[in-house]
């Protein structure tokens, strides 16, 4: 979930100032060569970013350490995030 809130607030970073009516954007991708999402089919309007077709409905976060370590530090934890994302009107399946 982490990650796609960061997403989300890189994504309004460049869209520029929009009044609260509605426009469309012409964001084609970013940061391809870093693993960065293409975007299309995406509107912003009243405040709220809205992406056609693709609907995130579950996120499990998990982490994992080494067991074996006696002083655990940030550089031992592992965190991952999956993300079930469904087209609309279609039931998620399960990872």
């Amino acid at each position: 979930m982490a990650i796609l809130m960061l997403s989300l607030q890189l994504i309004l970073l460049l869209i520029p100032s929009i009044s609260h009516e509605a426009h469309k954007t012409s964001l084609s991708s970013w940061k391809h060569d870093q693993d960065w999402a293409n975007v299309s089919n995406m509107t912003f309007s009243n405040g709220k970013l809205r992406v056609k077709g693709i609907y995130y409905r579950n996120a499990d976060i998990c982490s994992r350490h080494r067991v074996t370590s006696a002083g655990l530090t940030l550089q031992d934890l592992q965190l991952w995030c999956n993300l079930r994302s469904v087209a609309r009107g279609q039931i998620p399946s399960t990872l």
